[in-house]
């Protein structure tokens, strides 16, 4: 007996342009056996009526081995295909972390076995529409497949529940050789651990130093004022902070010296300019002894909401990375940040943001909250580019260390730019390159995938960023956290 472990569709509906000979070609099939199977003989095969059905394939079918010239290869009984109807009845466990690992069990019907032995067909369990992994067939009724970290290509489906315990829920499914058979009818939650947080618990007992190191652009140019009011906001953090700018922009200095913070501008940059994760690391813990550092872009206004989202979790864990996304304002938020520097009122800036600002991509992350040791060398990443932030989420996963989501409780606060240092050029192919990079690590097969450009990029910076990621950089995003921060009742 020959087992086939890829069958083809039972029938064909015909559309414009299709014969006999290139319905047979399709589906790998003898002419004369599909011409056989629908009763046409081959001098009358015509050109076929559209919607038309063609029968090409039946439950059991003979076939015989030839050689070359016809010549039989076996005497006795032909060679028979067998046919599997294959369908998912239900599986355990029905749900998962983010992360994966561990083994799910399908049972159902009709998995290949040969007179009770393993066949080598290859038979895959299905998570959502796309992803497969490879199954072990225990018996005709019951395989054994590794879950898989959630699905990117899910991310975008269905209901957005990114911002609890729940991130989404996708189908099961069981495949043989790249045809894909029933699905199950319940459908496998990916969900993650919770920190629970007290958002009012921002006094000053915390018993950890921290230091905010922040990379920023010129103080000459248009980001200037956005980098002054993000200072700003980090000075009011409770308890007390210790600021650090690492970069070698003009003003840097300066504005040190004006806030009272620390500062250097002695970091290694590649050859566009960009300072380098690897670089800033160094630089950070040489300037400060403190046991938590944020890394957070030189625009964003935090408030003290941070604090209290570091404070829950440094009890719980002592190596960690928190991360968060941003919520984007528009060119009218800066005369309300005018007036809250003005006032020292903050309580309305904050409110406008969280009424009329809009959330940023789950790929892209504007600050990590990460104990001293978690990394003790990190890749040349071009900073503020693309990959470096996914890269920063995949890594500490895979290290077995919680990766805490706090972007439902934390308010970080980007300030829009007017990109006058940009000029168009530079703009579109900034934004021609970043696209281009995220659709081959990505591998979006033609789908859209709508990033921002937010300043000036270059195309090698991003391809190395994503060469330095690795092939998991999908796997980086928000959603895609083992824990997430959530005030519990």
């Amino acid at each position: 007996d020959l087992l086939v472990c890829n069958p083809t569709p039972r029938v064909h509906k015909v559309i414009e342009g299709d014969t006999y000979a290139n319905i047979a070609d399709r589906y790998n099939l003898n002419l004369d056996a599909l011409l056989n199977m629908n009763g046409v003989r081959r001098d009358a095969a015509a050109s076929l009526r559209n919607g038309a059905i063609i029968q090409i394939q039946q439950e059991r079918i003979l076939v015989e081995l030839v050689d070359s010239k016809g010549k039989r290869l076996h005497s006795e009984d032909p060679m028979q295909y067998h046919f599997y109807n294959i369908g998912v009845r239900e599986f355990q466990p029905r749900s998962s972390l983010t992360t994966g690992g561990n083994f799910l069990t399908v049972y159902g019907r009709g998995f290949p076995t040969v007179d009770g032995l393993l066949s080598n067909c290859l038979i895959r369990c299905r998570f959502g529409s796309l992803v497969q992994v490879p199954a072990s067939v225990i018996s005709d009724s019951e395989l054994l497949c590794p879950i898989v970290p959630l699905p990117t290509n899910e991310l975008d489906r269905g209901n957005q529940e990114s911002q609890q315990s729940v991130v989404r829920s996708v189908q099961v499914g069981v495949s043989a050789n790249g045809m894909d058979f029933d699905v199950s009818d319940e459908m496998f939650t990916y969900y993650r651990n919770v920190v629970c947080i007290d958002p009012q618990d921002v006094s000053s007992d915390l018993a950890l130093e921290i230091a905010l190191v922040a990379v920023p652009k010129s103080f000459r140019g248009g980001a200037r004022m956005q980098q002054i009011n993000a200072i700003e906001s980090w000075r009011r953090l409770l308890p007390k902070v210790e600021i650090i700018l690492v970069s070698p922009e003009d003003g840097v200095k300066e504005v040190a010296d004006q806030f009272g913070v620390k500062y250097t501008v002695d970091v290694e940059v590649n050859v566009q300019g960009t300072p380098l994760l690897s670089s800033i690391f160094r630089k950070m813990k040489e300037i400060s002894s403190a046991e938590v550092f944020i890394l957070v872009n030189a625009d964003i206004i935090l408030f003290h909401d941070i604090m209290a989202v570091i404070k829950s979790t440094a009890k719980r864990f002592n190596d960690f990375l928190i991360v968060g996304r941003r919520t984007n304002t528009d060119s009218r938020f800066l005369e309300l940040v005018n007036k809250a520097r003005e006032t020292q009122d903050w309580n309305q800036l904050r409110e406008s943001a969280r009424m009329n600002g809009k959330e940023h991509t789950r790929w892209a992350l504007d600050y990590f909250v990460l104990s001293r040791n978690l990394f003790q060398n990190v890749p040349d990443f071009a900073f503020g580019r693309p990959a470096y932030d996914n890269w920063f989420v995949r890594s500490v996963i895979e290290k077995g260390l919680p990766v805490v989501d706090a972007s439902n409780l934390v308010l970080a606060i980007h300030q829009a730019h007017n990109y006058a240092h940009v000029n168009a050029k530079e703009k579109r192919e900034a934004e021609n390159s970043e696209e281009e990079a995220w659709r081959k690590a990505m591998k979006m097969q033609g789908k859209e995938l709508v990033r921002d450009a937010w300043e000036k990029l270059q195309s090698e910076e991003i391809q190395k960023n994503f060469a330095l990621a690795g092939p998991n950089v999908k796997l980086g995003t928000s959603d895609h956290t083992s824990w997430v921060a959530l005030v519990c009742a």
